[in-house]
């Protein structure tokens, strides 16, 4: 479909929102909108295709669950819920958000599908998007992890803890699970069984447990505790790989694309990178008053990492050095943050007379006022997310052409020997952007190709399945 384009006075006006901030950083993001939420905003995401924003304000308020257009901010459809978090199913029919309860709404009209009434204090969902773990506290010394069938809502498996839950992931593959919390009686991370809820190990952390974050390639797990502790386990056994004693409490993990690299955000101002491997500390970044940086996500190409902080900011890291990129005003603490899919959009949320923004990366389109952009070049872009189960978008741009002449398109996926395995666009287009979604639950996991050839311009792009 075409893309929308804008005018430079549009533009103009993106810009100079920014302007003055801008000219103080490296990077230049610009804020796109704002949308008012409520009062705690507690999670916000993109839809995979990166057209909505889901925003989750964490009460029992009306429209406390909102979704909206990513790219001008208005909003489609508001629910009251009492959630904390939420999530698009992959294939973006669905959105499930859970707190008071697990709910699965309709993504189109926010309609409830099925409802699970266990209560959640973490949450998270599988790749492919066929179940829902959450961990919960019975009381200050025990707990539950509960396994959710997002067909219907209905209860695999629960599995108990020694104290509330306060963190939980799924392995990539969707095998595993690991836990992490304590309260009063031990603190402890657990690895699951996702299938049965049978344990692996149990790791006694000392400290209580406040993140848990599996490595992409499901070989290592981090812990972060109030105590100013961190522990790198290997996943297999639970074994310490190294540990490390700090000056914060660690509320926030995760780790780079490629699984090198750990990074994680604290109470005190500080942002750390460590090598996975061997537990080096290779950056660390304090932003003087900045408080607390409760969230912290990275870029999907491994080069950003981006937090909110309670100085009322967005903040991009350069994952290479440290270096603060960008510092985005708000006007109140930032809590949750989220990169899109294709890494060039950041989605924000704020405390108290809480707010909904999105930023994009990049600057102004000089172009003649009232005047539309021409599209001069081909262009094919890499598919996000990538890995991807099963669905990820492929988009593509065909250039304008002064007679408005059509131009023979074709797409299509190839396996590693060449061979043709699934036509997506055989047709005549006019100049413009497209987006196609690839659905790939009919093929095995691994490395496929995606090729567009319009007249002698050819080019090709990896993706990469994982189920």
């Amino acid at each position: 479909m075409n893309s929308l384009l804008l005018t430079s006075k549009t533009l103009t006006i993106l810009f100079l929102l920014c302007s003055s901030l801008a000219a103080q950083s490296i990077e230049n993001y610009l804020k796109l909108w704002d949308a008012d939420h409520g009062w705690h905003v507690f999670d916000v995401c993109f839809s995979p295709d990166g057209k909505k924003v889901l925003a989750i304000e964490g009460t029992t308020s009306e429209n406390s669950v909102k979704l909206f257009n990513a790219e001008t901010g208005h909003l489609i459809w508001s629910k009251s819920a009492s959630a904390g978090f939420g999530r698009f199913s992959p294939d973006m029919s669905k959105i499930y958000i859970s707190g008071a309860s697990t709910l699965a709404l309709n993504a189109s009209d926010g309609n409830q599908i099925w409802i699970n009434n266990n209560i959640a204090e973490c949450f998270d969902l599988s790749s492919n998007g066929d179940r829902i773990v959450i961990g919960r506290e019975l009381d200050r010394s025990n707990g539950k992890v509960v396994m959710i069938n997002t067909a219907d809502g209905t209860t695999i498996w629960e599995g108990t803890t020694k104290g509330p839950v306060n963190s939980i992931q799924f392995s990539k593959d969707g095998g595993k699970v690991i836990s992490g919390g304590g309260d009063l009686s031990d603190r402890e991370a657990i690895l699951w069984n996702s299938l049965n809820g049978s344990k692996f190990w149990t790791y006694k952390s000392g400290p209580i447990i406040y993140t848990v974050s599996y490595s992409p390639d499901g070989n290592s797990i981090i812990i972060g505790t109030d105590w100013q502790v961190v522990t790198m386990l290997n996943a297999s056994s639970g074994d310490v790989l190294w540990t490390k004693t700090l000056t914060e409490r660690f509320l926030d993990s995760g780790f780079t694309p490629d699984s090198k690299k750990v990074f994680l955000s604290s109470n005190n101002g500080y942002v750390r990178l460590f090598d996975a491997a061997n537990g080096v500390l290779l950056w660390d970044k304090q932003i003087s008053g900045s408080g607390w940086h409760k969230a912290i996500r990275c870029s999907p190409d491994g080069t950003r990492l981006a937090t909110g902080s309670e100085d009322k900011h967005l903040n991009i890291f350069d994952v290479s050095g440290g270096t603060v990129m960008f510092r985005g005003a708000h006007t109140n603490s930032v809590v949750p943050v989220n990169f899109s899919y294709d890494g060039t959009r950041v989605v924000t949320g704020t405390q108290f007379g809480g707010k909904v923004s999105v930023w994009q990366k990049g600057g102004a389109v000089n172009v003649e006022e009232n005047d539309l952009s021409i599209i001069n070049d081909y262009q094919l872009y890499q598919n996000y997310p990538n890995p991807f189960n099963p669905i990820t978008v492929i988009k593509y741009t065909i250039p304008e052409s002064l007679d408005g002449e059509t131009k023979n398109v074709v797409l299509a996926i190839y396996n590693l020997l060449g061979q043709k395995i699934a036509p997506l666009v055989n047709s005549r287009q006019s100049g413009g952007n497209y987006e196609i979604v690839f659905d790939g639950s009919k093929l095995e996991s691994g490395v496929y190709f995606y090729r567009l050839d319009v007249d002698s311009y050819s080019q090709t792009k990896k993706l990469i399945l994982i189920k």
